[in-house]
């Protein structure tokens, strides 16, 4: 009676674990997700200008770009997704001093339309509220954009308080806003020889 019964059990769970999918799903970006990272390679540089200030000048300098592409290969307990992913890291000069490394965009694919987190002078996006808009830059013409303008602020430096900031599908970062009505914009853009 107990092997009948043991035998019965285990039919049963075989049949359940069956029936269950343990694969792992390889996600990827769609052409609508990647405009996000594509304006960046490893080794460009991006200077702003102040609108108040001819003199006042930030620099950007990408770092790293790192792309990775999903395998198979995942935790089934954890995620049964294995996600497309890029990592941009970057530095910025401000006032003539360089800040630490930090990471400029993190974008993991998800189920669904993926937005990044973006940071900007150690003020972070995370997408939840993003506006369409239209700007005409100095330098590069007319931009189909997004405003960020809500932010979770980590280390923000004091004389340099964002109120939003402007990210063009083609550009990337093209201009930062801040309270006291200065606008940094994008005046020029090194692209990588790479």
């Amino acid at each position: 009676m107990y092997k009948t019964f043991t035998f019965c059990i285990s039919i049963i769970l075989l049949n359940l674990f069956s029936a269950c999918d343990f694969s792992c799903k390889k996600i990827y970006f769609n052409e609508n997700e990647k405009y996000w990272i594509t304006p960046y390679k490893k080794g460009n540089i991006e200077i702003f200008q102040s609108n108040l200030d001819s003199r006042k000048r930030d620099t950007i300098f990408i770092l790293e770009n790192t792309h990775t592409l999903p395998i198979g290969n995942c935790n089934p307990s954890v995620s049964n997704v294995d996600p497309e992913a890029y990592f941009i890291d970057y530095k910025y000069s401000h006032n003539g001093k360089m800040s630490d490394s930090n990471y400029l965009i993190q974008h993991v694919k998800e189920i669904g339309l993926s937005l990044p987190i973006i940071r900007i002078y150690d003020i972070e996006f995370n997408g939840e509220t993003l506006k369409d808009t239209t700007v005409v830059l100095k330098n590069f013409g007319i931009q189909q954009c997004h405003i960020f303008s809500n932010f979770q602020d980590f280390n923000n430096l004091p004389d340099f308080k964002i109120k939003n900031f402007i990210w063009s599908k083609k550009l990337g970062l093209v201009q930062i806003k801040l309270h006291n009505g200065e606008e940094y914009e994008l005046i020029e853009k090194q692209q990588s020889k790479k």
